[in-house]
């Protein structure tokens, strides 16, 4: 959006009905947290795997479940193995 049009569309709130504001605020909140859910998922991709029981980083792929790679950790099945 160019800086003018930015300028107009704000001058056009004030013009707005309470009720108008009100989903327009709405919209803005819900993008804002689904923006904040994106940026967390992408974030969460980068970081590296980690068990969840033995803090290991030594994981490697075991199928899927519903569609969702599923991992294995190397050091708590050596624990695990008699």
């Amino acid at each position: 959006m160019k800086a003018a049009e930015f300028k107009d569309w704000i001058k056009s709130i004030e013009r707005m009905s309470h009720s108008q504001r009100d989903k327009l605020r709405e919209r803005l909140e819900r993008k804002a947290g689904a923006d904040t859910i994106i940026e967390l998922i992408e974030q969460r991709q980068n970081d590296e795997r980690i068990c969840p029981y033995c803090q290991g980083t030594e994981l490697y792929r075991w199928g899927k479940a519903s569609e969702l790679q599923r991992y294995r950790c190397a050091t708590v099945i050596a624990r695990l193995t008699p």
